[in-house]
């Protein structure tokens, strides 16, 4: 997908829009509520292949 300079909103990787306190705090909210599901990464960076954003994404998330 090709995203238009005047596209209204732009996709980046997980980890390279918010940092690691805004997500963080989102999995700490869900947790704290009682998620126990499954987390989903949606890649629609048109700026890294799809391989690459997972792989970025996951170890971005990943509880050390």
């Amino acid at each position: 997908m090709e995203l238009s300079v005047m596209s209204p909103v732009v996709f980046r990787t997980v980890g390279y829009g918010h940092g690691k306190e805004v997500w963080n705090n989102i999995i700490s909210t869900l947790k704290a509520v009682g998620y126990d599901g499954v987390i989903s990464i949606e890649h629609e960076d048109g700026l890294m292949s799809a391989k690459e954003g997972l792989e970025k994404a996951v170890k971005f998330c990943r509880i050390p």
